[in-house]
């Protein structure tokens, strides 16, 4: 769920589409969920922050594009 939706915004359908993009891509490249907690609420403010880690093995390409 991109952060604007989180916190009620105004919604930019396409830059939510791309968050959403990033969010599969770093799925289908680690086998895991960027973001994560034992609760939604957990979730929501990791989202929020925007606190995620890149594996170190991750190519610098795929790191710029996720």
């Amino acid at each position: 769920m991109a952060p604007e939706i989180i916190k009620w915004e105004p919604l930019n359908p396409m830059a939510a589409d791309i968050w959403a993009l990033g969010v599969i891509l770093y799925y289908f490249i680690t086998g895991d969920f960027p973001f994560w907690g034992q609760q939604s609420k957990d979730v929501y403010a990791w989202i929020l922050w925007g606190m995620y880690t890149l594996p170190d093995a991750m190519p610098t390409n795929i790191k710029r594009l996720i």
